[in-house]
């Protein structure tokens, strides 16, 4: 069931009138894990018995952990942990990429290169996103910055939620659980904002991101060798505000959805577009998934010792060495890369962003030009960060070694093609000017509180555009781009 269709609007109604029918707090909470579970068998039943299998075997780990003082068992059940759940990952989502590579190699050294598996693998949705939860909790759990929680509903509820189940955002359990304690009333506020962020989730995906679609996909669709530089650097660019729009979209949808159900979701996306830096970027994109990699895989890799935990994150005792934490930079990317998809492209992706991260680290001068001429700075990154989705939408590592053959060569620059529609440029500037034109404005408004003043009035006409406008294109279903991770 998609987010951008009608059926996920009727089962969401269905189920916040449901929800708020009884006056039972378990009784909500079951409801809750049923409508959550409903949702997700809808795609594939058998499937939800890999999701629940992952999440029962985190809650028995981390009570077993909680109540042991034994540092040596802690630790090999952590690593069970570890172990099941990034082995059902690896599974799933990597045995093709696995087999189809040990082919090539096999070729490569003479042998006949066919192994196949007798049978089917299909990667369960959302994998990679409750398998992330259910470390985290466990992970958690055995640092001791969270109590492992008795109510065995509430846990399965977080894990299942369906408005972030199948691409995030990536909660934490100490941001969810509290609540599931309470007993939620709905209310004016909690309805008006999340109807309001549904709707502008759905235009941004329905109306932007999946417009988008269309030149993106026309511009991919030439051979790699017929495009000149400017096409390449159009076309990716036209790709990053898609998937910025689709996945912000999604989001949204997910944060209004669980706010009329009483539970307040963290921001995704803060802008990532008008950062000044990589560092900031990254705390702007998918912030959820950026500080789960920071806190689980890249401190830890880095060598930090935890002590506590600190609103926003985790409190680090901080003891290695330079080169140590260059290790982990690159470590992590390449993992992260490899995390979004089963292919070298995503690799490559997270390469070059590691590079980025590392060049900004060692220039001195991008810190002085960030400190001193902060528009100088996002003019120099803005392009960095969009050429950096060509991996991302590269079919092949084949395709993306023309698009940078392509783009190294200056003659290339010379001339346009003229096989893209006009258009397609027009677009990009066309954007490129909505984007800081709209950050202005808002800038403008928390600057005079005419948006606390005025919030009403200043949001009727634009929400009033966009009903009319999922009225009338609200049809065709088209999946998220972030679904396939």
């Amino acid at each position: 069931m998609q987010f951008n269709s009608w059926s996920y609007f009727i089962f969401l109604i269905i189920g916040v009138i449901l929800f708020y029918s009884i006056k039972s707090k378990d009784i909500r909470k079951g409801i809750l894990l049923f409508f959550s579970l409903v949702f997700y068998s809808l795609w594939r039943w058998e499937f939800s018995l890999v999701m629940l299998f992952s999440a029962f075997l985190d809650f028995f780990l981390s009570q077993k952990i909680a109540n042991s003082s034994d540092k040596k068992l802690n630790k090999k059940l952590l690593l069970t942990s570890l172990f099941v759940n990034v082995g059902l990952l690896l599974f799933f989502k990597y045995t093709y990429f696995f087999l189809d590579n040990f082919n090539i190699m096999s070729s490569w050294l003479g042998g006949e290169g066919e192994a196949e598996l007798p049978f089917k693998i299909i990667l369960p949705l959302g994998i990679s996103f409750y398998t992330f939860q259910t470390i985290s909790y466990t992970i958690d759990v055995y640092r001791g910055v969270t109590k492992p929680i008795e109510n065995i509903v509430s846990y399965l509820v977080y894990v299942t939620f369906w408005p972030q189940l199948v691409a995030g955002p990536v909660l934490r359990a100490n941001e969810v659980l509290p609540q599931l304690e309470k007993d939620p009333k709905l209310n004016q506020v909690d309805f008006k904002y999340g109807i309001e962020r549904i709707l502008f989730g759905l235009f941004k995906k329905v109306i932007i991101a999946d417009g988008l679609s269309t030149y993106v996909d026309l511009v991919f669709a030439f051979p790699p060798e017929t495009l000149c530089a400017w096409d390449i650097i159009m076309g990716t660019f036209l790709f990053g505000f898609q998937i910025y729009f689709d996945f912000a979209g999604y989001s949204d949808i997910a944060i209004g959805s669980a706010r009329l159900l009483g539970i307040q979701f963290p921001e995704n996306f803060n802008w990532p577009y008008l950062a000044k830096s990589p560092k900031s970027f990254w705390k702007r994109w998918h912030i959820s998934l950026s500080s789960w990699i920071r806190d689980y895989l890249y401190l830890p890799i880095a060598g930090a010792k935890f002590k506590k935990e600190s609103k926003g994150g985790i409190d680090i005792e901080i003891t290695s060495s330079k080169n140590r934490f260059i290790f982990s930079l690159f470590i992590t990317w390449i993992i992260m890369g490899f995390w979004h998809g089963p292919k070298w492209t995503f690799v490559i992706w997270g390469v070059y962003h590691a590079l980025v991260v590392f060049a900004h680290r060692k220039i001195k001068v991008f810190k002085i030009i960030e400190e001193r001429w902060s528009f100088i700075s996002w003019a120099i990154f803005f392009p960095v960060f969009m050429i950096g989705w060509l991996p991302f939408r590269a079919n092949s590592v084949s395709d993306l070694v023309i698009y940078v053959k392509t783009l190294l060569n200056l003659d290339a620059y010379n001339f346009l093609l003229k096989k893209i529609p006009a258009l397609n440029y027009y677009l990009v500037i066309a954007l490129i000017i909505c984007m800081l034109g709209l950050a202005g404005v808002k800038a403008f408004l928390n600057k005079i509180d005419a948006n606390k003043k005025y919030d009403s009035w200043i949001k009727i006409v634009p929400l009033s555009i966009i009903i009319y406008l999922m009225i009338v294109y609200l049809r065709p279903v088209t999946q998220f781009i972030y679904f396939q991770f």
